[in-house]
C-alpha cells in the first residue's frame, strides 16, 4: 500500500508539470523546454520573498507564495513576448532551440543569484511537515498537498476550458488559429496567457515539491522527466495526463523499489522511446497529431 501511495504522490508531482506542457501545446504547438526552470524561479522567488519578510508561519508562507506567482506569472509574459511570440509561424526546430537556449540562460541566472547549493525552503517557512498515517500507509503533509492540487487544478482548468470564455477562445484557436482570427479572437493574447498559466502551475510544483524535500536548481530536471508523461497521454489531452503520469510513475517507482533507484530516473525516457515507437501520439492523443509534434 505504501508504495502505491508514493506512486500516486509521484504521478501528482508529473501530472502537475505536464499539465503545463500540455496547455502551451495546445495553445501555441511550442514544446517548452524551459518549463522547468521557470518552476526553479518559481520556487526562489518564493524562497527571496519569505526571506525578506523574515516572519515565519501560515500567512507569511502564503503572501510569500502569491507574490512569486504573480512575479514568475509577469516575468513568463515578458519573456514570451520578447522571444515565442516572433518566432511564431517558424519551424518546430527553431522554437524548439530558442526555448533549450531559454533553459540554459534562466539556470545560468539562477546560479548566479541564488547559488547552487541546496537550500530548505521549510526551515523558512517555519513548519514542519507532518506525517499522517492510514493503516500502514504514511503520507507527510505536502504529499498530501500535491495529491490534492493536482486533482483540482486538473478539474479546474478542465471546466474552465469547457466552459469558459476564455477557455472556449483558447480552445478554437487551438484548432484553428486562422479562423478564430478573423473571428475576432486575440490569439496572441491567448498564447501567451497559456504560456503564463502553464509558469504558474510550474511554480506550484516547484514550491510544493521544494518544502517537502530541498530546493535547488537542478530541479528543472524533475519538470524535464514529466515531458514523457504529457507525451504518453497525448499533448492536447489533459485527460491523457492522469493514465500517463500514473503509468511513469508506476514503473519508476517499481524500478527503484525492485530493481535499482540509480537507474529509476531513466524509466520516464525509455517510457517515452517505446510509446514513440508504437503509438506515438499518445494514449488520448488523435493521429494527425504526430505530425504537429
Amino acid at each position: 500500500m505504501q508504495f502505491l501511495a508514493n506512486t500516486l504522490v509521484l504521478a501528482s508531482i508529473y501530472g502537475l508539470l505536464a499539465t503545463g506542457y500540455v496547455i502551451v501545446y495546445r495553445a501555441s504547438r511550442v514544446i517548452n523546454f524551459a518549463h522547468g526552470d521557470f518552476m526553479v524561479l518559481g520556487v526562489y522567488f518564493f524562497f527571496s520573498v519569505l526571506s525578506i519578510i523574515g516572519s515565519k508561519g501560515i500567512l507569511s508562507s502564503i503572501t510569500s507564495a502569491i507574490t512569486a506567482f504573480l512575479i514568475v506569472f509577469l516575468l513568463s509574459l515578458l519573456i514570451y513576448r520578447i522571444l515565442i511570440h516572433p518566432m511564431l509561424g517558424q519551424p518546430v526546430f527553431v522554437i524548439i532551440m530558442v526555448t533549450i537556449g531559454l533553459s540554459i540562460l534562466l539556470h545560468g541566472i539562477t546560479v548566479f543569484i541564488w547559488g547552487a547549493e541546496p537550500k530548505s525552503l521549510i526551515s523558512y517557512m517555519g513548519n514542519r511537515s507532518a506525517s499522517i498515517s492510514f493503516n500502514t500507509v504514511a503520507l507527510s503533509t505536502f504529499d498530501l498537498a500535491f495529491i490534492i492540487t493536482f486533482f483540482a487544478l486538473l478539474i479546474g482548468l478542465g471546466l474552465f476550458f469547457k466552459y469558459s470564455r476564455v477557455g472556449i477562445q483558447l480552445r478554437a484557436a487551438s484548432e484553428n488559429p486562422l479562423f478564430a482570427s478573423q473571428r475576432g479572437i486575440n490569439i496572441y493574447l491567448l498564447f501567451a496567457f497559456s504560456w503564463g498559466i502553464a509558469t504558474l502551475l510550474g511554480a506550484i510544483a516547484g514550491i510544493l515539491y521544494g518544502a517537502n524535500t530541498h530546493t535547488e536548481p537542478a530541479m528543472a530536471f524533475l519538470a524535464l522527466k514529466a515531458m514523457p508523461v504529457a507525451i504518453v497521454g497525448g499533448m492536447y489531452s489533459l485527460l491523457g495526463v492522469v493514465p500517463g503520469a500514473i503509468i511513469v510513475a508506476l514503473a519508476e517507482n517499481a524500478v527503484a523499489v525492485y530493481f535499482d533507484p540509480l537507474v529509476s530516473d531513466v524509466i520516464p525516457m525509455v517510457i517515452l522511446l517505446i510509446v514513440l515507437i508504437v503509438k506515438p501520439w499518445g494514449i488520448f492523443g488523435k493521429e494527425e497529431e504526430i505530425e504537429r509534434v
